[in-house]
């Protein structure tokens, strides 16, 4: 079969990790599969496997319009949308129907909440009356972001939950994301990173790899409040963050971030994340159960637990899963002083330690 996958953001993003890694294996079972995202680049080209073809929304056009797309110059058979943000609506609408032949949508978080969070309940419930003349292409409107589920063949969900979003009547199929196990896999501590970074070797560690954003700021904040309870408690704790924050940050966060915070930002390098996720003593998804948290799945929850590192996470998503002190610490609220109290417990408990590292891969 002829499968496109159409991606709401680049390639190198937990979204295009994740198709990646189905696109690899659709190869090998004799598919023929293009990867198509808003605009890319040539670091995004050159981190692409070469038997992977990856093109932008326009240049997809183009090769559809010539006939090119695939190898064997016949149309799309599946086009599977990176969920029904608008911005995938308008590239489907591009396409159809002359080019598609069945469309299926993939969802990986509560896409109301989401576009509910960065709008505000006001802006939100206008675009729902249908009284606003634009709306952010990032996000999916709550009436065409419907009206494309609704006309699929099939949804895809990253996580059971997100069934209950799916129209009546049109089949789903849940699709956890993966882990590279070239990349994240149990390896001994890269001191080399702590050199380059000017991490301190003598102090509990903690990385986070993620953006903060509106969806999740009391989250990673909680991350930074954690640290500063450790240290207060005398036990020299660091974090270790990659991504940036996309909120306004408030005074108290930010004297937290310069005192135990490396913030190395955006990473180019993808092989560099196994090694980064090696110096942390504790890996922390932090958050609780909310209509947000409920219906997704974190990407870098597998990618902890590949590496073999105890995982501190909430009782939601795939914390409803795992069993508490055997595959991760599970805490029915993982805010601050709560995962203070985890990561003090695990690092005081070799036992405990081992084991939930163990668990974890």
């Amino acid at each position: 079969m002829n499968i496109l996958f159409a991606l709401h953001n680049p390639i190198n993003s937990n979204s295009g990790f994740h198709v990646v890694s189905l696109a690899h294996e659709l190869i090998l079972l004799g598919h023929d599969c293009v990867i198509a995202v808003p605009s890319k680049n040539s670091s995004e080209e050159n981190n692409a496997h070469s038997e992977l073809s990856v093109l932008d929304f326009t240049e997809v056009v183009q090769a559809c319009q010539r006939g090119a797309l695939f190898r064997d110059c016949k149309p799309i058979d599946i086009f599977h949308g990176w969920t029904p943000r608008e911005v995938i609506c308008k590239f489907h609408e591009a396409l159809c129907p002359a080019f598609v032949n069945v469309t299926l949508v993939h969802l990986e978080d509560n896409e109301e909440e989401l576009a509910r969070s960065f709008l505000g309940s006001y802006q939100y419930e206008q675009a729902k009356a249908g009284k606003t003349a634009s709306f952010p292409a990032n996000l999916t409107h709550p009436i065409k972001g419907n009206l494309f589920l609704s006309k699929a063949q099939g949804v895809t969900v990253i996580i059971d939950a997100l069934k209950a979003a799916v129209p009546e009547g049109i089949p789903t199929e849940v699709i956890w994301p993966a882990a590279d196990d070239r990349l994240f896999y149990p390896q001994e501590r890269q001191t080399a990173l702590c050199d380059r970074y000017s991490i301190q070797k003598d102090a509990i560690t903690l990385v986070y790899t993620g953006n903060g954003h509106a969806a999740n700021r009391q989250e990673v904040r909680s991350l930074y409040l954690a640290v500063h309870l450790l240290n207060r408690r005398g036990l020299k704790a660091q974090l270790i963050r990659t991504g940036k924050d996309f909120f306004a940050q408030d005074e108290q966060y930010k004297q937290w971030a310069s005192h135990y915070t490396i913030n190395l930002g955006y990473l180019q390098n993808r092989r560099e994340f196994g090694d980064l996720l090696s110096l942390a003593d504790v890996l922390v998804q932090p958050g609780k159960p909310s209509p947000f948290n409920d219906m997704r799945f974190p990407s870098k929850l597998p990618e902890f637990f590949a590496c073999g590192r105890p995982v501190v996470l909430p009782r939601t998503n795939i914390g409803l899963v795992t069993r508490h002190l055997q595959d991760a610490y599970v805490l029915d609220n993982a805010n601050g002083p709560a995962i203070a109290d985890a990561v003090e417990t695990i690092v005081k408990n070799k036992e405990l330690a081992d084991r939930l590292a163990r668990g974890a891969r």
